[in-house]
């Protein structure tokens, strides 16, 4: 599990380990523990519905960050900073 200011774990059971293991990074680099939104649940979709990004996985350009395209996202192993999109751009799907 990758740990981001969003956090999707499947069960509530798993809550508790989480939030231990995430002090106890912080702790050990030094850092102070920010808040953290942990979404609970089963589904995929579930969560691409809570955090705004495409619900299926039909869409040419499923990411709200960039404008690259899906066939493309499979295969690039990189970020090209060429793609980001601009604010405007961002903002239009907030």
């Amino acid at each position: 599990m990758k740990d981001g200011f969003i956090t999707h774990i499947k069960s509530h059971s798993e809550l508790q380990e989480t939030i231990t293991r995430r002090k106890d990074k912080f702790f050990q680099l030094g850092l102070t523990l920010q808040p953290l939104v942990i979404i609970v649940g089963d589904s995929t979709i579930v969560v691409h519905s809570i955090t705004g990004f495409v619900e299926s996985f039909s869409s040419n350009y499923p990411c709200r960050m960039c404008k690259i395209k899906k066939e493309d996202m499979r295969k690039q192993c990189y970020v090209d900073i060429n793609l980001h999109r601009s604010w405007e751009q961002y903002n239009l799907y907030n």
